[in-house]
């Protein structure tokens, strides 16, 4: 390839092996003395490596939840009512919607309006709370917007010491609590998505990729 001063090409390069993890690309000179900027000679790119995750959605119905989970690379979404649910070590998440079982399973946890428990305890509901402080630092909110989002009603969540507060309301109740206890973690949201318009908004849950699994 051969490029003017100024000039930009793009290249596609095939026949790279399909489980390469890290593409490097290196420039040589014909003369090196020509060459002023010997830095910028070497690139590198690396290819993301995505895990297939076991995931369990609990629940009595909920569309919002069921295509949300299905849109995230890797997942192989397994369903359950909560009289059918039964703990396992075959998923490495469990996504809790208005439930929490008596025996709760060893990965991690996803919850939705979740009732009182010693795990998460509950004091009564919000009603109409909006949404006050955000956490924009925390890699879980990365890219998330919720300013504008309605809610009707939410769990009065009593933060647990395990527990930092992603989300408050203006009134400085949780909303959004994460945090790690007996080994999992744990994603709380005092919200039901049927009483908020959060579905068609812009913010959608994330894969954590940093530390091999799904929140």
């Amino acid at each position: 390839i051969t490029l003017a001063p100024g000039e930009e090409q793009n290249l596609t390069i095939e026949g790279l092996p399909l489980d390469a993890r890290v593409v490097q690309a290196r420039l040589v000179a014909d003369d090196a003395a020509t060459d002023l900027l010997s830095a910028d000679d070497t690139a590198w790119a690396l290819s993301p490596h995505l895990s297939s995750q076991n995931v369990l959605l609990v629940t009595e119905g909920n569309g919002f939840i069921e295509k949300a989970l299905n849109l995230v690379p890797g997942v192989h979404l397994s369903k359950a009512t909560p009289t059918q649910y039964a703990p396992s070590d075959s998923f490495g998440l469990t996504v809790l919607d208005a439930t929490m079982p008596q025996e709760l399973p060893a990965g991690n946890l996803l919850l939705f309006a979740p009732p009182n428990s010693p795990l998460l305890p509950i004091s009564g509901t919000l009603q109409y709370p909006a949404i006050g402080q955000v956490d924009v630092n925390d890699p879980l909110l990365r890219f998330v917007d919720l300013s504008a989002v309605h809610i009707a009603v939410a769990q009065h969540i009593i933060a647990p010491s395990w527990a930092r507060v992603l989300v408050r309301t203006t009134s400085g109740d949780p909303l959004i609590l994460a945090g790690e206890t007996g080994s999992r973690r744990i994603v709380a949201l005092a919200l039901d998505l049927h009483t908020t318009d959060l579905p068609p908004q812009g913010a959608v849950p994330r894969r954590d990729t940093t530390r091999g699994g799904c929140l």
